[in-house]
């Protein structure tokens, strides 16, 4: 027996959210172990220049100091990104920045363009105001287009996010170039139609996609207030 269409939905939206946090989880990993390492070698020129009774190359010991104190700073702001993701679910309607729930998602989702050798950048506009929805929804609408894209995405190509405010609506575009349909068949793992179908109704929101020249594809998602 197959699952219940509420069953379904649920099952995507966890999906969705297992697949996001444990991209997190291996990307703070690899900050762990950079820093790690870099703590490693800081320990080595200590024990060398005490081993052999010279100066320890304070140059490089700041270089790596440096280098260190990035990779926390990368990490502590991936984690204000995971945290604020994760209280999206918070409430199922509030007043939110479209801009900054994207902004979160970006951060997150750049890692899966990353592996697919695809630049992933966003042009969000401060200056869109705020919207009366369910953020955590619109993440995983946006999350189910952003996989359909990157499907049939080419090695070297690239995804842009456009959000703009036109005539009482959020457009949110998700612009490719590079774009291959015939790449992405069984990759594409949006989830079930049906589903999705059933978010952008909860949205109250639409989208659709066109091609303007060869290999690009815009997708275009409108959403209004509840």
């Amino acid at each position: 027996m197959g699952d219940s269409p509420g069953e379904a939905f649920c099952n995507q939206q966890l999906a969705f959210i297992g697949r996001v946090s444990a991209g997190f989880t291996h990307e703070f990993m690899n900050h762990l172990a950079v820093i790690n390492e870099s703590a490693g070698l800081l320990g080595d020129l200590f024990a060398l220049a005490k081993r052999k009774g010279i100066a320890v190359d304070h140059d490089r010991c700041l270089k790596i100091i440096a280098s260190i104190g990035d990779r926390v700073a990368l990490a502590a702001e991936l984690a204000g990104y995971v945290n604020r993701f994760s209280h999206r679910l918070d409430e199922s309607a509030v007043n939110f920045s479209v801009s900054d729930v994207l902004a979160e998602l970006v951060a997150l989702l750049e890692r899966f363009a990353r592996q697919r050798n695809v630049k992933f950048v966003a042009n969000l506009s401060p200056t869109v105001e705020l919207i009366h929805n369910n953020p955590a929804l619109l993440q995983f609408v946006v999350y189910s287009l952003f996989m359909t894209t990157l499907a049939g995405l080419s090695d070297g190509g690239m995804l842009t996010v456009v959000v703009q405010k036109i005539d009482n609506k959020v457009w949110i575009t998700l612009r490719a170039k590079g774009w291959r349909p015939e790449q992405a068949g069984a990759e594409t793992d949006p989830g079930d139609e049906p589903v999705l179908s059933e978010a952008l109704h909860k949205l109250a929101a639409e989208f659709d996609y066109s091609s303007h020249a060869e290999g690009c594809l815009d997708v275009v998602l409108r959403v209004a207030a509840l």
